[in-house]
């Protein structure tokens, strides 16, 4: 008689085995209905009947998370959501890596040693088409795989989990299969130190031709573009030197019978001509105007001069000319015509009867220079004398050492009127004293250098 076997505690024997046992029991206390042990044996495999319904192992019991860990879960679902790549889109790197199976599989795997029951081994999957930048490895054996799906690149988030909602969605879009377990997915820019792309190296992006073409064409464009603005630039730069070269030449210059000059009745005309030379025949455009004008007023009867030019060959000079007030006669028997400022004008052989005559020891200044500061004021008075007094002065007398002046009066009254300083009033009283009821008549000499007028009748 054949005992039935004890199963160990830690193994599970196939329902297959079991089957074969009963019926072989169910047969052998059939053929012997008196057998004690007909009907501990049935009871037995009644119960064995039973127990083999009911798995030895109980599922691990999952912990209920907590409030935090439910913020968590709930903050990374929507930035996954928020972060999940549509159909077309293109990522940089994706890696789908296997992650170990959870305890509560482990627990309830059909391939488990300590499950009572018997189920048929799981397909294995059909071979994905990996997408770009996407590696796959094999699932541990014992248990369904976890698959983890990493996507990097430098302008992603940080790493987030996602739940089991969001990964039928990844392997719809990437081409991969579920088989019954759970799986994550990373989403990060520490690619390095996660070890994402160890095991595959980006590909190499190739770019339409069209699209290359369409880049060597606008480059093309951009640099015909540049060409021909060079180009005109320097044409036009060209142009200019061309141009300045042209107006710069002989063609365009001074001529002599196209000299104008206006304003010169007393400068010296050969001395003039001599300085307009030294133009005529240079270019038009290069005449040094300011120069011309500098040495035309240097001449002794020349205060300021303008000179212009005129295309093509034109050359205009203004003069104007300084006002001649009084004569003197140097030690050498010569006149000498001067102005305001004292500047001899002229250097004549004889008296010029249109000017003031001045008396006095006076020098030898050339035309051009300047006679002294007494020659000079003795030239404003001439200047400021009155037409009353004016035509009654037969001369006009200069200390040179000591600067006094004075009048010789018609006829021959010498009239005193010391400094030059405050003339204006010194010669409104001798104009009062003039128009008096006795008038010059009484008088032979006249004192108006102090601040009443004194009449010597001696």
């Amino acid at each position: 008689m054949v005992s039935e076997p004890t199963p160990t505690q830690d193994t599970s024997i196939p329902d297959v085995v079991l089957n074969e046992l009963r019926s072989a029991f169910s047969d052998e206390l059939a053929s012997d209905p008196s057998s004690p042990t007909a009907a501990t044996s049935a009871g037995r495999a009644a119960k064995e009947r039973k127990k083999s319904k009911k798995p030895k192992t109980k599922p691990a019991k999952a912990t209920k998370p907590g409030r935090r860990e439910r913020r968590a879960l709930a903050k990374a679902e929507r930035a996954a959501k928020a972060n999940l790549p549509e159909p077309g889109d293109t990522i940089e790197s994706v890696r789908v890596v296997p992650a170990a199976p959870t305890s509560a599989t482990s627990a309830t795997s059909p391939t488990s040693p300590t499950s009572p029951t018997t189920t048929k081994s799981p397909k294995p999957p059909k071979p994905s088409k990996p997408a770009i930048g996407t590696s796959s490895s094999a699932p541990p054996a014992g248990g369904p795989a976890r698959s983890t799906i990493v996507i990097g690149g430098d302008d992603l988030p940080d790493a987030v989990y996602l739940d089991e909602d969001a990964e039928p969605r990844l392997k719809e879009l990437y081409g991969g299969e579920t088989d019954g377990g759970s799986g994550s997915i990373i989403l990060g820019n520490e690619l390095d130190s996660s070890g994402a792309f160890d095991a595959v190296s980006p590909p190499a992006r190739s770019m339409d031709p069209r699209v290359r073409a369409r880049r060597l064409a606008v480059k093309r464009a951009a640099s015909r573009k540049r060409l021909i603005w060079a180009g005109v630039v320097v044409v036009l730069l060209l142009l200019a030197v061309g141009a300045l070269a042209v107006f710069a030449s002989s063609l365009f210059a001074v001529r002599a019978d196209d000299v104008e000059i206006t304003g010169a009745v007393y400068t010296d005309p050969a001395e003039l001509q001599a300085i307009v030379q030294t133009v005529v025949g240079d270019p038009v455009l290069l005449v040094d105007t300011q120069a011309l004008e500098t040495r035309i007023e240097q001449l002794p009867w020349v205060e300021r001069a303008v000179v212009t030019t005129d295309f093509p060959h034109h050359l205009g000079i203004d003069i104007r000319e300084r006002l001649p007030l009084a004569t003197f006669v140097g030690t050498d028997g010569k006149y000498r015509v001067i102005d305001r400022d004292g500047r001899v004008l002229a250097v004549l052989d004889n008296q010029p009867v249109a000017y003031m005559l001045l008396t006095g020891d006076a020098p030898d200044t050339d035309a051009g220079a300047l006679a002294g500061r007494p020659f000079a004021n003795a030239a404003q008075l001439v200047g400021a004398l009155p037409s009353e007094i004016r035509a009654i002065t037969s001369s006009l007398s200069v200390d040179a050492s000591t600067g006094d002046l004075g009048l010789l009066l018609q006829p021959d009254i010498p009239v005193r009127l010391g400094g030059f300083g405050d003339i204006e009033t010194k010669l409104a009283r001798l104009l009062q004293y003039m128009r008096g009821e006795g008038g010059l008549s009484a008088c032979k000499r006249i004192d108006v250098s102090t601040g009443e007028v004194s009449c010597a009748t001696r």
